[in-house]
C-alpha cells in the first residue's frame, strides 16, 4: 500500500493593521506602524506520493529582501517546530539533514521565495511556513 505524503503551506497572511488591531486604535496604528503593509502569501496544500518532486511558494511585499531574508520552517504533527532554511536575495542555505531533499530559490520578477522539494518520504510530512527575518 502506497502512502501519500502531505505538504501542507499556511494559509494566506498579512499583518496588516485591520487584522492586527481593534477598529478604535486604527488610527493611532496607522499614524505609527512600520510594519503595516508586510504581506506574505504562501501557496495551498500539495499532497504527494513518496519520491515525487513538490514545489511550494511565498510571495512577499512591503519590504525588500535586500533588507531582510526569508526562512523555511516546518511543523510535524505533535513535533516542535523544525528550521528548514533560509532565502536572500542572493544566497540560500539549507540545515545539513534535508540538502538532498530541499532547494530554495528566489525569483526577483515576482517578490517570490520557492521550496523545491525531492525524494520526500512520510516522515517529511509537515505543515512548512515561511517567515520574514532579518540577515
Amino acid at each position: 500500500m502506497a502512502h501519500s505524503i502531505v505538504i501542507k503551506s499556511t494559509l494566506p497572511y498579512s499583518s496588516s493593521t485591520q487584522t492586527m488591531f481593534p477598529a478604535s486604535l486604527l488610527l493611532l496604528a496607522a499614524a505609527s506602524c512600520v510594519y503595516c503593509d508586510i504581506e506574505l502569501i504562501q501557496s495551498g496544500p500539495v499532497v504527494i506520493e513518496p519520491g515525487v518532486s513538490f514545489s511550494i511558494s511565498c510571495k512577499f511585499s512591503g519590504f525588500s529582501i535586500s533588507s531582510y531574508c526569508l526562512g523555511w520552517i516546518r511543523q510535524a504533527e505533535g513535533k516542535a517546530l523544525e528550521h528548514v532554511g533560509v532565502t536572500c536575495s542572493s544566497s540560500t542555505y539549507t540545515v545539513d539533514s534535508l540538502k538532498s531533499k530541499i532547494t530554495s530559490r528566489y525569483d526577483s520578477s515576482s517578490s517570490t521565495v520557492f521550496l523545491q522539494g525531492n525524494n520526500f518520504q512520510t516522515e517529511d510530512t509537515a505543515v512548512y511556513y515561511c517567515a520574514r527575518r532579518t540577515q
